[in-house]
């Protein structure tokens, strides 16, 4: 795990790059506009204050939770075992399962992250439970089972944290062409 001062330099850089990569305008009420890009999909976000800033210092949380939960046994092969699992339940369709996945493996702290970051999005209620949930366990899915057992792979580890980033700026955004 980093220490305080670095993971307050990489913050810093996060939120520079993101405004220099994706930001497009600002708003009349004092927010921010984004037109960014997250694998296939195009989407706009308007941020406001310092929610890019909370966003990126909760991504960082949320990376260091992943980190210990891997620390805790969750290596490579329990996880792969944990999503065969759930890949053979209920569910088919991938984003479902997926979502199982990281709902067996979450940790208390987890959730209370991602509480946090859904409120720093803004967002609540049928929207975070049905939209904003499982798009985000998708995507913390997608980083586990690449960065599970390398979370010492520098290269590795900050790819992540971009793509977490901007699914975090997905969570409560618009899809545009």
């Amino acid at each position: 795990m980093l220490k305080q001062e670095e993971k307050q330099e990489l913050i810093d850089i996060f939120v520079n790059k993101i405004d220099d990569d994706f930001k497009t305008a600002a708003t009349e009420d004092g927010g921010t506009v984004y037109h960014c890009l997250l694998q296939d999909k195009t989407f706009d976000v308007t941020l406001y204050d310092d929610e890019l800033k909370n966003i990126v210092d909760l991504v960082f949380h949320i990376m260091d939770e992943l980190e210990n939960i891997c620390n805790s046994g969750m290596h490579k092969e329990n996880f792969k075992a944990l999503k065969e699992a759930c890949k053979n339940g209920p569910f088919s369709q991938a984003t479902l399962w997926h979502v199982q996945t990281i709902q067996k493996m979450a940790t208390p702290k987890l959730q209370s992250l991602l509480d946090e970051l859904y409120e720093v999005c803004r967002v609540d209620g049928a929207w975070k439970e049905i939209i904003a949930n499982p798009v985000f366990m998708d995507a913390i899915f997608v980083i586990y089972e690449r960065v599970v057992d390398c979370f010492d792979d520098d290269s590795v580890y900050l790819h992540c944290i971009y793509f977490m980033i901007r699914a975090a700026m997905y969570i409560n955004s618009v899809d545009s062409k």
